[in-house]
């Protein structure tokens, strides 16, 4: 017969020293039956009682590896819990045990290392009369699950782009193309069904409203977040505008790109995975031009920002990586005069410029399955210009 208390235990975080957890077992003939059957441990003292007698005992004597093993029950059920590892264990069998007895074995969490993630229990075992028979202390360790990734096809995401009609539109079309249910956040014409909104994402509120807008149009979460925050490109001298030019490229590289993938996290954990691309600028693989500041801080925000994701939000399965798009889809040339334009192509190695839709293949790239084993890193696409 068994009976059992449990603390509300569900996490390694939750556990603290004091936390306690009891079974209560009496143990049968068929009990020590069983357990010299699976042992091989059929020593007369637990198996014949005629022996046991003789030895100076009343009854047979239970097997100690018996009691330890409610021990083990205790630990893999209840505390720690599901998952736990016990890897080492000192008993001290205080009074025998016998066939009948009625056992109430406690485990109590002496201290816990949260750098390990190891448990120190002390255990404690008596009898009907109150009498401790075993006493002892183990260690277990509880390691860091997490849910297995589920592999989401491109044709069963829903996407959400921010950033401007331009590259933005490259990318939403691209993936389209692979059966991608696409919400923009910019006007956009297509025949495929996609939604298009306007928020100002730098406010938290309205990227939220956009994601759930586009979770009620397409019926699932947003799975496939794809920043590609836009700003004019305008040299900044030091001594001229002060913090507000910086601010500015911050609030729009940074916090809109922040405020996005919070909005939509919730709904790739629910799912089970999910897919950051933030577009980010080649001013971090190279060394920046004069009076750039803003955008080399801006860019070098956003970069860290999204290493920091890809380390925290791995073990959910969701995958975040940068893309920097070379002279062309981004920077001066983007908007610059053939002349301009051409002249910058003889500095890369392949000789032209990147396109939007370079940088559209690398986001069905990394979002594809193509991806899987891909986060926090930053792709350059830009014909070798950064190496």
């Amino acid at each position: 017969m068994t009976s059992g208390t449990q603390s509300a235990l569900a996490t390694f975080e939750n556990i603290e020293a004091g936390s306690t957890a009891t079974i209560r077992r009496t143990i049968t003939e068929q009990d020590v039956n069983d357990f010299a059957k699976l042992s091989g441990d059929d020593n007369p003292l637990h198996m014949n009682r005629e022996f046991a007698r003789g030895a100076g005992f009343q009854h047979r004597v239970v097997h100690g590896m018996l009691v330890a093993s409610y021990v083990s029950t205790l630990i893999g059920t209840q505390l720690p819990g599901t998952g736990s590892l016990w890897m080492s264990q000192s008993f001290s069998w205080k009074q025998p045990v016998f066939i009948g007895d009625s056992l109430e074995i406690g485990l109590t969490v002496v201290q816990k290392s949260a750098g390990s993630r190891v448990v120190v229990l002390k255990v404690k075992a008596t009898n009907q009369h109150g009498v401790v028979v075993l006493e002892g202390e183990g260690s277990v360790k509880m390691p860091e699950f997490r849910e297995i990734e589920r592999t989401i096809p491109l044709s069963e995401r829903v996407a959400f782009v921010n950033g401007t009609s331009g590259l933005g539109g490259a990318i939403a079309a691209a993936l389209e193309r692979q059966g991608v249910r696409v919400a923009t956040n910019f006007p956009y014409e297509s025949s495929n069904g996609a939604l298009s909104l306007t928020a100002d994402t730098r406010d938290s509120s309205q990227a939220v409203s956009a994601c759930d807008t586009a979770r009620r149009q397409f019926g699932v979460p947003v799975t496939l977040v794809v920043n590609s925050p836009d700003a004019a490109y305008a040299k900044h001298p030091f001594d001229d505008g002060g913090w507000t030019g910086y601010q500015d490229l911050i609030d729009i590289h940074v916090r809109s790109v922040f405020n996005c993938c919070a909005a939509a996290v919730a709904g790739m954990r629910e799912q089970r995975g999910g897919v950051i691309i933030n577009i980010g600028s080649l001013i971090n693989w190279t060394v920046p031009a004069a009076q750039t500041a803003p955008v080399a801080v801006a860019a070098a925000a956003l970069k860290a920002l999204t290493k920091s994701l890809a380390v925290e939000l791995g073990p959910a399965g969701i995958r975040v990586n940068m893309i920097s798009p070379g002279s062309g889809a981004a920077g001066p040339a983007a908007g610059g005069s053939d002349r301009l334009r051409k002249v910058e192509a003889m500095h890369v190695p392949l000789r032209r410029l990147c396109t939007p839709e370079d940088v559209a293949d690398a986001v069905v790239f990394l979002a594809g399955d193509s991806g899987r084993f891909i986060t926090g890193t930053d792709l350059p696409v830009c014909g070798g210009l950064a190496m």
